[in-house]
């Protein structure tokens, strides 16, 4: 019986009884099923029924190489098939008609033991039982390509070597050194198929010592779990965050612990009657199995993992702010849980503006790259070369993203979150405004709202440094609440070295502001005068104020004298009540022939002033 974690999947076949079973494998598209019984020879039956009352006619494909032993045996794909034995690899292609193997390619090498990641197609091998060298191998499209072995500090042996894939389907080679004190370490070698190298880039620390082997991994969504049985412990390593890099190698500490939430099995008791599972720690009975299944052979059950994040927990297990941030933001789906983090770390009293600040910084660098990865997509050059809308950074900026990037490996993964403006006004200014409104105290109340000032402030920083343009909503709440605490000073430079962005919407609240700032108007023509296409609003502007003339040399300079409306121009002149003024905007349109017929009879009563 084949069955997995797809539900309602399960098919079943009947085999002759031919002795015991050492390995069976399904091939991907869950048609054929290769048997091993002995270390000469596989069995090849086709899974083309599920009511497991047919006997398949099975072939046997003996090893090709004389007097190989068959070590294992692994699907490259649903029709080919490789056989790993102590004298090599060799490659069968299944036949049109599934009734047997053909040899495509044998490959000789001296092999104790091996590892082989069917995802990757990468196969490493030890020459020993007790190797101080490990080879690494590529197979794919029916060849095997030898790439740079890996080097161990010491001899190591098949329980101690490990294979995971990590951000991108990067390949990963991991060796279990033990020690006695006061701690063990997992070295990572990275898997380069396309220039066959093989580098050492991950050292990790794990706080048990003396393991001796028994430490064993899972992979969940790009976080390498290290279970220690004897321990009951389970740490959780992320290699995406920045430790101790000393220019080659990143050295990383633990993230946090991990607690096992197991569910019941479907057909128990338990599961029937809550449909919740237990909290437990990593049991001796279990056996991990990569990327993410974990077996219990004493009751013969088979759990999947999966990452269930909360943000009270996660806030008391990662200290750092900063890492928690880039944390969460490498998990997929980790959006909402990322924004409630980020607003229980603003509402603690102890917390630094800078802090903060390099919060804002990580997800703006993180949406700015993905903005990049877009752009280039679309237009083959990076998206700085389209960056129009700001001035370069300064150079302070630049020596600060130099330093940081000189602390950080190279070639971090993009983010699975992305944090926009939006998400940030709905998930944390917002909601740092409905607390500050609940509060009845008028000293609370201004400190608190200092306090998010201070915050979007440092955001808007953020932004800049990154060259990503506040959106409007942001530039509209920072304005209305500096005019609610009357800090015009503030607003003034923001505003006159144009922190806040130039935009219509914001030049009419402006506008509306004159009443308690006089300076406002002025700030509001100025802006409206480095838009573009933003001609009619100044001229309605000065017609609200009275001003007819100056709107009409800005009409006739910003759209052409032929395109100014005569008779709307004329009326303001007109409402004015000064004589000479309409008498002067008259014969300004008469002299250029651009008044009506109409309109001159209708104006001719109105006699010049001599």
């Amino acid at each position: 019986m084949a069955r997995g974690f797809v539900e309602n999947f399960c098919s079943t076949l009947r085999l002759r009884d031919r002795g015991p079973v050492i390995t069976v494998k399904l091939s991907p598209d869950q048609r054929l099923l290769a048997v091993q019984r002995t270390s000469r020879e596989v069995q090849l039956a086709s899974l083309t029924t599920s009511s497991g009352r047919e006997l398949p006619e099975e072939h046997t494909q003996p090893c090709k190489t004389k007097g190989a032993a068959l070590l294992g045996l692994s699907w490259l794909d649903d029709r080919e098939l490789a056989f790993f034995t102590d004298k090599g690899v060799e490659l069968y292609g299944v036949s049109a008609d599934a009734r047997g193997l053909r040899l495509i390619r044998a490959h000789s090498q001296q092999t104790a033991w091996y590892h082989f990641c069917p995802e990757s197609n990468v196969l490493v091998t030890a020459p020993n039982k007790s190797s101080s060298h490990l080879l690494v191998f590529s197979i794919r499209g029916g060849y095997v390509y030898k790439l740079s072995k890996v080097e161990c500090e010491r001899e190591v042996v098949e329980r101690d070597v490990f294979l995971c894939r990590l951000y991108r389907g990067r390949l990963y080679v991991g060796i279990v050194a033990s020690r006695e004190q006061p701690y063990s370490i997992i070295t990572l070698y990275a898997v380069s198929v396309e220039s066959g190298t093989t580098t050492k880039t991950h050292v990790l620390k794990v706080n048990i010592a003396g393991s001796n082997g028994s430490l064993t991994t899972n992979t969940v969504d790009d976080l390498l779990l290290v279970h220690h049985p004897q321990s009951a412990s389970t740490f959780v390593y992320d290699v995406s965050l920045p430790g101790e890099f000393d220019g080659n190698v990143t050295r990383l500490d633990p993230l946090c612990k991990a607690t096992m939430i197991l569910a019941a099995p479907l057909d128990s008791a338990q599961s029937q009657e809550t449909g919740k599972g237990s909290s437990r720690d990593f049991c001796m009975n279990w056996v991990a199995f990569q990327p993410d299944v974990i077996i219990d052979a004493k009751q013969g059950v088979m759990w999947k993992l999966k990452l269930k994040l909360e943000s009270t927990l996660l806030s008391k297990e990662i200290r750092d702010p900063c890492q928690l941030v880039s944390f969460l933001s490498q998990r997929e789906g980790a959006k909402g849980i990322l924004l409630q983090v980020l607003l229980l770390l603003c509402v603690k009293e102890d917390v630094k503006l800078r802090t903060v600040g390099k919060m804002f910084d990580l997800l703006n660098l993180g949406y700015r790259r993905h903005v990049d990865q877009a752009m280039q997509q679309q237009m083959a050059l990076p998206a700085s070369t389209f960056n129009a809308f700001k001035s370069s950074p300064s150079l302070s900026s630049l020596s600060s993203i130099a330093q940081s990037a000189a602390k950080m490996p190279p070639s971090l993964p993009l983010t699975k979150v992305v944090v926009d403006q939006a998400d940030l006004f709905t998930g944390l200014f917002s909601r740092l405004l409905e607390k500050v409104s609940s509060q009845d105290d008028e000293v609370t109340i201004a400190a608190n709202t200092d306090m998010v000032i201070a915050l979007l402030t440092e955001y808007y920083r953020s932004l800049e440094q990154n060259r990503i343009p506040a959106q409007h909503f942001l530039n509209e709440l920072l304005i209305n609440l500096l005019v609610q605490r009357r800090a015009w000073f503030q607003l003034h430079i923001l505003l006159q070295y144009r922190v806040i962005g130039d935009s219509k919407p914001l030049a009419c609240l402006l506008l509306s502001l004159e009443s308690a700032y006089e300076p406002a108007h002025q700030l509001a023509m100025d802006m409206l005068s480095r838009l573009r296409d933003s001609t009619e609003e100044v001229c309605e502007v000065l017609l609200a104020k009275g001003l007819v003339v100056p709107a009409l040399k800005h009409a006739a300079a910003g759209c052409g004298a032929e395109r100014v409306p005569v008779k709307k121009y004329l009326e303001a002149a007109e409402m004015v009540g000064d004589e000479s003024l309409f008498f002067n905007v008259f014969n300004w349109f008469k002299d250029k022939n651009l008044i009506p017929k109409k309109l001159m009879e209708e104006y001719s009563r109105h006699t010049p002033v001599q």
